[in-house]
């Protein structure tokens, strides 16, 4: 109702109009502004069943791309609590890379978690080892301190965090 009194979008009613909503979009930032307005109820209404595997893939793309400060988390978090059989199916279809990508997005917000077990629980839901998101938080760490202290993450160690999921399939 507020999306439609601000002359907003409507937030779409399934999968297939968000999908349709973040094809329109052209920047990763236009897509996480856009993601930004669905709350735990909107995913709720979105995905009373299921979640599309590739769709819910493609949001953690775009979150990491955009960089969006707390986005990452918010959205993990709301998915995580308000559809945990449905992102839990979704996650089972991402590759170890793209769990490492929901490691990264969890580890970049850490301070905003609301408690020290909502890490366990997200990750639950999504498959990911609390071990990665500790292992990302350490790169993240060692990219912020500089040269000197560690080795920044690059294109060939980025992927790091990752190997501790490896161990699920």
């Amino acid at each position: 109702a507020a999306a439609a009194r601000s002359g907003a979008p409507p937030l779409p009613k399934n999968g297939r109009e968000l999908d349709r909503e973040l094809r329109k979009r052209s920047s990763a930032r236009e897509k996480a502004e856009f993601i930004a307005r669905l709350d735990g109820e909107a995913f709720a209404r979105m995905f009373p069943r299921e979640m599309d595997g590739e769709l819910f893939r493609q949001m953690l793309v775009v979150l990491e791309e955009a960089g969006a400060p707390g986005e990452g988390r918010r959205l993990l978090r709301e998915l995580a609590l308000h559809c945990p059989n449905q992102t839990a199916t979704a996650s089972s279809f991402l590759t170890p890379q793209e769990r490492g990508v929901a490691a990264r997005l969890l580890a970049r917000d850490r301070a905003a978690a609301e408690d020290e077990g909502e890490d366990v629980r997200i990750c639950a839901s999504l498959g990911v080892p609390p071990a990665a998101v500790a292992a990302a938080a350490a790169m993240l760490g060692a990219a912020v301190e500089g040269p000197g202290t560690a080795a920044a993450p690059t294109a060939t160690t980025a992927p790091a965090p990752v190997a501790a999921c490896d161990t699920l399939d």
